[in-house]
């Protein structure tokens, strides 16, 4: 991403050896008082750039709030990881600069930073924002329960908490999500203790290896999954996502109990965001969910001859 539009203060680095391929987007410090998700972007792009680590795609870092990060304070005038909805945004855009807060114009120069990775991309965009917490506690996920996310998810060998992002409206997860790419959050631990930045520079290099930009042999992951380990104990790799909504398409949490642990994909996100496209039929009947019609499910099929249909 680097050149003559770039914003230095915003811009970790990025690390491209020009094949075609994936961009990994990273942003730390979307809350001020966060510098961990920044110092392990930066880690990370370091470690590429001195071993010239072969890669397919690239990685693009960005500091999310620059003057909350420098003053070491969540934000400075409203939270900066709210108001990514299509109406929210369009109303920052539409207030006279003069009437703008400081998260206003971060917002609006992080768009245009965003916009600047879709239009150059050579390949799908995976987007990972980095945060820590102010208590202490174990590195856990927060994404948009879609197939895509959840496999993400699950490469990073960090637990992800499904029903969280359901409470958070208008995260910059969201932002990504409508415009079908995938993208989820690391909570990496307590936003003092050195370790966030390793957790997080661990999940970072397992997306890596895992999507296939970076190949498994170029770097040894086992300190890292070690490190993981030791930080999330015995937590299941899925918690939550269950659910049964109601006509509105209300969605009332399940919790299910230790030891139950069953990736049952719900299509969440499906559930939760209404189609806004056109649609064919001419009676459409929304917020039925549930098992295969007459409840009985049809016969498994082998997959056979996928490559020709």
């Amino acid at each position: 991403m680097s050149g003559a539009g770039a914003d230095p203060a915003r811009e970790i680095g990025s690390y491209d050896r020009g094949v075609v391929g994936p961009t990994l987007l990273l942003t730390g410090g979307v809350h001020g008082n966060e510098p961990a998700g920044a110092a392990a972007a930066a880690r990370v792009l370091e470690d590429l750039h001195e071993r010239q680590v072969e890669l397919r795609g690239r990685v693009v870092a960005l500091r999310g709030n620059v003057g909350a990060l420098a003053a070491g304070v969540r934000y400075v005038d409203r939270d900066l990881n709210r108001g990514w909805s299509a109406g929210a945004l369009a109303a920052t855009r539409a207030r006279p600069p003069a009437e703008r807060n400081a998260e206003d114009r971060e917002q609006l120069a992080l768009v245009d930073a965003f916009e600047e990775v879709e239009r150059t991309a050579t390949g799908p965009i995976v987007y990972v924002d980095l945060h820590t917490s102010s208590a202490d506690g174990a590195p856990f996920l927060c994404l948009a329960d879609t197939i895509d996310n959840r496999r993400l998810g699950l490469m990073t060998g960090v637990p992800i908490i499904l029903g969280i992002e359901e409470t958070i409206a208008g995260a910059s997860l969201e932002w990504f999500a409508d415009r079908g790419i995938a993208g989820l959050a690391i909570e990496g631990g307590q936003h003092a203790d050195p370790a966030a930045v390793d957790h997080h520079v661990a999940a970072v290099w397992e997306l890596l290896v895992g999507t296939g930009m970076v190949p498994g042999g170029a770097v040894d992951l086992a300190p890292h999954r070690a490190r993981l380990r030791r930080a999330v104990g015995a937590a299941p790799p899925i918690v939550g996502g269950r659910g049964q909504p109601d006509s509105n398409g209300d969605m009332q949490e399940q919790r299910a109990a230790a030891g139950d642990y069953v990736n049952n994909f719900q299509g969440r996100y499906a559930i939760l965001h209404r189609w806004r496209g056109p649609i064919a039929c001419e009676h459409p009947v929304r917020g039925r969910w549930g098992g295969p019609p007459g409840g009985v499910a049809p016969p498994p099929e082998a997959a056979t001859n996928l490559a020709t249909q």
